[in-house]
C-alpha cells in the first residue's frame, strides 16, 4: 500500500458502492431479484485540490507513479474525510482498497500554482 499525500481536498464527491443484484423476469412479466453479496463494491471518489503549490501537485503525481496507476492500493489519510460526520465517513470508507481510477489531471494556474483532479475507486480485494 502506498500512502496518498496528507492534504485536504477543496472538494470531494463520493459515490457509494453498489450491491451485486440481478433481476430475472419471466415470459409472463413477473420477476424476482437476487442479491449476490452482503457488501457493496465499486465506490468512487472525485477529489479536487484547487490552487495548490506545484509541490503538492507533484506529490500527487508521484503517488500515482508509485502505485503504477491502478495496480497498487492506497492508504488514504484522514484529511480526505475531514468534514464528514464520523459515522458517515466510516460508511463511505468501508473496508475498501482504494486505487487510482484515472490519471491525475493537473491544470496550471498562475506560475507555481496548479489545480489537481483525482478520481479514486474503492474495491473489495481478497
Amino acid at each position: 500500500m502506498i500512502f496518498f499525500p496528507a492534504i485536504s481536498p477543496t472538494s470531494r464527491r463520493v459515490t457509494q458502492g453498489q450491491y451485486a443484484v440481478k433481476r430475472f423476469n419471466s415470459i409472463a412479466g413477473t420477476g424476482t431479484s437476487r442479491v449476490y453479496s452482503s457488501q457493496p463494491f465499486g465506490s468512487l471518489m472525485d477529489l479536487s485540490f484547487d490552487n495548490v503549490p506545484d509541490s503538492t501537485a507533484m506529490a500527487i503525481c508521484e503517488c500515482y507513479e508509485k502505485t503504477r496507476g491502478s495496480y497498487s492500493g492506497l492508504t488514504l489519510p484522514s484529511s480526505l474525510w475531514s468534514g464528514f460526520l464520523p459515522e458517515l465517513a466510516v460508511m463511505l470508507k468501508r473496508d475498501y482498497t482504494w486505487r487510482f481510477a484515472e490519471q491525475p489531471q493537473v491544470v496550471s494556474g498562475a506560475p507555481g500554482v496548479s489545480s489537481v483532479s483525482v478520481k479514486l475507486e474503492g474495491q473489495r480485494d481478497i
